[in-house]
C-alpha cells in the first residue's frame, strides 16, 4: 500500500506522473488535508504529455472531501489538457474518488472539481468499480473527455465501458451538467440510471446525456444532465423503500422523526435518506410526505 497526505498552501499532486505508470495491484490512497490558503489547485494523479496510464488492477481512493475554501481547482485524476493523446486505461480495479465539499457563498469566486478527466484523450473502462462524488463547487464534473490541441482540432473524447460499475455525484452551481464527451462506445449494451438525488430511475442514454451542438461556445459533446447518474452493464435494483429513511429494513418512528426534522429545517436528508422521504416521489419532502408517513404508522392507512 502506498498512503499520500498533504497539508498544503500551494499546488500540489499526489502522483505526477512525467513518464508511463501502470498500476497492477495494492492500495494507493491519496488525502488532501485542510489548507491554509483560499485558492489552490489539487490533483491525486496527474499525467504528462503522451504518458501510458494503466490501472489494471488494485484500489485507489482520492479524497479532497476536507477541503472546504471556496476557490480553486481539484481532479481526482487529470491528463494533460493541451497535448496528451494516450487514453487512459481502468480495468479490474477499484477507484473512489471524493471532491472538496466547498462552503459556496460567492460565486464570483470560482471553483471546479472533475473526477476523471482525460482531457486530450479517451478513458477505456473494464471489469471496474467507479465511485466519484465531486462535492461541491461551481463547476462540477465526473466524467470529461475530449479536448481541443491548441485550440484546433478535437482530441479523443470516447468512453468505452466493459463489465463495470460507475456511480457519480455532482453539484454544479454554475454548470449544472454532471460530464461531457464525444461518446459512449457500446452504450446500446448499457443501463443508465439518474436521479438529482439518487440515480433509480433507468433511462435511455439519450435522456441521461444531451448531445449539444455547441458545447462551451466552441464544440459539440455529450453533456450529463442530472446531478446523479449510474452508468452499468448489469442491471441495478432500487436500494430505497419509501418511509425507511435511515435503511434499517423497518419503518418506525424514527424514521417519522428523520422526515419531522426535515420538513421543520432542523435537518437536511440527502441521497437515499431523501427519497424514502419523499413517499408520494413528486421531488420534494414537504408535510404530505409526513402525513402519509404518520397515518401509515398510526394504522389509519394500511399502504405508504
Amino acid at each position: 500500500s502506498l498512503n499520500i497526505e498533504h497539508c498544503f498552501d500551494r499546488q500540489w499532486e499526489g502522483i505526477c506522473a512525467g513518464t508511463d505508470l501502470i498500476i497492477e495491484s495494492g492500495e494507493i490512497n491519496i488525502i488532501f488535508s485542510p489548507n491554509s490558503t483560499e485558492s489552490m489547485s489539487y490533483t491525486g494523479i496527474e499525467l504528462s504529455s503522451g504518458t501510458e496510464f494503466a490501472i489494471r488492477g488494485g484500489t485507489i481512493n482520492i479524497d479532497a472531501s476536507e477541503i472546504t475554501t471556496e476557490e480553486g481547482v481539484f481532479y481526482g485524476i487529470a491528463g494533460n489538457s493541451t497535448y496528451r493523446t494516450e487514453p487512459i486505461e481502468i480495468s479490474n480495479a477499484t477507484v473512489n474518488i471524493k471532491g472538496p465539499n466547498r462552503k459556496i457563498t460567492d460565486l464570483e469566486r470560482f471553483s471546479s472539481s472533475f473526477g476523471i478527466d482525460s482531457q486530450c484523450g479517451d478513458v477505456n473502462i473494464s471489469n471496474a468499480h467507479i465511485y466519484m462524488d465531486m462535492g461541491t463547487a461551481c463547476s462540477a464534473f465526473a466524467f470529461a473527455a475530449g479536448n481541443r490541441i491548441n485550440g484546433e482540432e478535437l482530441s479523443g473524447g470516447n468512453i468505452s465501458i466493459k463489465d463495470s460499475y460507475i456511480e457519480c455525484k455532482t453539484n454544479g452551481q454554475i454548470r449544472k451538467y454532471s460530464s461531457y464527451f464525444q461518446d459512449i462506445v457500446g452504450k446500446e449494451k448499457l443501463h443508465f440510471y439518474v436521479g438529482e438525488h439518487a440515480a433509480l430511475q433507468e433511462v435511455p442514454f439519450e435522456e441521461a446525456f444531451k448531445y449539444n451542438d455547441v458545447h462551451m461556445g466552441r464544440y459539440s459533446r455529450s453533456e450529463g444532465q442530472y446531478t446523479c447518474f449510474i452508468i452499468s452493464t448489469e442491471e441495478v435494483d432500487s436500494k430505497v423503500t419509501a418511509g425507511d429513511i435511515n435503511g434499517d429494513g423497518n419503518v418506525n418512528l424514527v424514521d417519522l422523526m428523520m422526515c419531522l426534522n426535515h420538513v421543520s429545517g432542523e435537518e437536511t436528508l440527502a441521497d437515499d435518506a431523501f427519497l424514502a422521504a419523499d413517499i408520494n416521489e413528486d421531488g420534494n419532502v414537504n408535510l404530505t410526505d409526513l402525513m402519509r408517513l404518520l397515518n401509515f404508522l398510526r394504522g389509519e392507512s394500511g399502504k405508504l
